[in-house]
């Protein structure tokens, strides 16, 4: 796997298993704070949303809710990262193109040596038509 700013956040900051899946799957690592700013996104995720690193990060991960975006989801992520508490969530979201999608999505604190937590990271598992999911 080439060297990045993700790939050497993910590879120095996460325990095995998070790192695991954040290789595997569509990612993004926010900050812990006002806003949670999105500072890395992984390949898979530009490849899964259409979004470049370049348009996501800076940016508050809203920018894939639309429509049918549940905002019983929105609030249970606020909740998750209001408690500093890792979680998994149904959510549908859009792609660049505006086409839905529906994932789980798991959300994980990342903390510092002192325990405080910095990031969060937003591990995205798209869902088929078969899991209930669809257009």
């Amino acid at each position: 796997m080439r060297s990045n700013p993700y790939t050497d956040f993910v590879d120095s900051r996460l325990e095995p298993e998070t790192r695991e899946a954040a290789h595997e799957h569509s990612a993004v690592i926010c900050l812990a704070g006002p806003g949670a700013p999105v500072v890395y996104v992984s390949d898979a995720f530009k490849a899964h949303t259409g979004y470049d690193s370049a348009e996501a990060v800076g940016r508050n991960l809203s920018f894939l809710h639309g429509p049918k975006t549940e905002p019983e989801a929105v609030d249970a992520f606020r909740q998750l990262m209001e408690a500093g508490q890792p979680g998994t969530i149904r959510i549908t979201n859009y792609r660049k193109d505006r086409s839905t999608f529906v994932h789980e999505c798991e959300m994980r604190p990342i903390r510092d040596e002192a325990g405080a937590i910095t990031h969060f990271i937003a591990i995205q598992r798209p869902l088929s038509e078969a899991d209930g999911a669809g257009d």
